[in-house]
């Protein structure tokens, strides 16, 4: 299988090799620095080989076009092994959240996007206090579509940006019942198209980006796709998947790419991945980081 790489436009083209007679000296020593390390990455032992005879591996954080960037590997077998260790590391962390993850294929359409539009720069806790208190009174697509945004800001209060989130939940409230005319009708939808499609059309409704529309997919229908919050973020950086300047975008597409197509496990990742992030957020447990870290 042909590598791949990751966080460009081209991503899933394989990769451009540097060329064999660079114009310089200088040119020429950088170009084979850059040849080794993306052929040694895939298992090569010299410059001239063929990579599509390298092992089923991915390049992370390798751009050509920058030929100072270092390239690292990681296989679905790789990941596996690191989620054991995540949860040996952190076990009651990473049982907890998958478990109340998995609660979320149950949870209404609606109380999922309201959830995940509120805990934007908020914490867990904080989100669950507003979420329950929102519920009580708006648990209707018509409530939330009719209610005032001061209505609702006065029970999402704790979140932070509420006056913006407010108005954002009656906005994606209002466009589902106008285009959709019912959550079964959109749910429906979701569920049966294919993932691309289905994923634009939760992008379509206001305010709402990759990661909540990930979020959505994989928690509430089951879908095979990996949504990428800041602690996976910060966790794919420092344990060098990816280049630090990658975006959330960038983590997702290696990690479906990387992992097969089954939502069990791209949830129990999902899940352990914050687990790690949190237990290691604010420089605690560097160790941890470091003995967990790609080489």
């Amino acid at each position: 299988m042909a590598p791949r790489r990751i966080g460009s436009p081209e991503a899933g083209a394989a990769p451009e090799i540097p060329p064999a007679v660079p114009s310089s000296r200088k040119a020429s020593a950088r170009a084979k620095s850059v040849c080794i390390i993306y052929y040694t990455s895939l298992g090569c032992r010299t410059s001239g080989c063929d990579p599509a005879t390298a092992p089923n591996s991915f390049i992370i954080g390798l751009k050509v076009s920058s030929l100072e960037v270092p390239a690292s590997t990681m296989t679905s077998e790789q990941f596996r092994r690191l989620l054991g260790r995540i949860h040996a590391e952190v076990p009651d962390e990473s049982a907890r959240l998958l478990k109340r993850l998995r609660r979320q294929q149950r949870v209404p359409i609606l109380k999922v996007l309201m959830q995940t539009v509120l805990s934007h720069q908020t914490t867990s806790s904080q989100t669950r206090r507003a979420i329950d208190r929102l519920w009580v009174r708006y648990h209707t697509l018509g409530r939330v579509a009719e209610a005032s945004p001061a209505e609702i800001e006065h029970l999402i209060y704790n979140v932070g940006l509420g006056q913006i989130k407010a108005r954002r939940l009656i906005s994606i409230a209002v466009e589902i019942r106008d285009r959709w005319g019912s959550e079964r009708r959109l749910a429906r939808y979701l569920r049966s198209a294919p993932l691309e499609e289905a994923r634009r059309a939760l992008m379509d409704l206001p305010g709402v980006g990759p990661k909540t529309a990930a979020v959505v997919l994989l928690f509430r229908f089951n879908r095979p796709t990996f949504p990428v919050d800041t602690n996976i973020l910060r966790v794919a950086r420092e344990l060098g998947w990816v280049r630090k300047d990658a975006d959330p975008e960038d983590v997702r597409n290696l990690v479906e790419r990387t992992l097969p197509p089954d939502p069990a496990f791209l949830l129990k990742a999902h899940a352990y991945l914050i687990a790690l992030g949190r237990a290691t957020q604010r420089g605690r447990r560097r160790e941890l980081l470091d003995r967990l870290r790609l080489t």
